[in-house]
């Protein structure tokens, strides 16, 4: 059973993953509003969840140099998202 400051901690924390969560979908729809669906899910499997480029230009059907173009543009038109 919490008491006291343990359930001050307990609430605090969860109201800071709910921030965190919606923090998360907001950018989330920023950047796909600018970049597009698909090419988010490509920066989110690169940068978020460590897929190798060269994977994820096998993925696509693309070329390794054509998808590091794709990805330096949009990583412009992302460019002052996040402050």
């Amino acid at each position: 059973r919490l008491v006291g400051s343990e359930m001050c901690i307990r609430d605090r924390t969860t109201e800071e993953q709910v921030v965190q969560e919606e923090t998360g979908e907001r950018l989330h729809h920023e950047i796909a509003a600018r970049i597009g669906e698909e090419s988010y899910r490509l920066m989110k499997a690169h940068y978020a969840d460590g897929v190798s480029l060269t994977e994820l230009a096998e993925r696509s059907h693309i070329s390794l140099g054509a998808l590091k173009m794709k990805m330096c543009r949009w990583k412009k038109k992302c460019t002052g998202i996040v402050a």
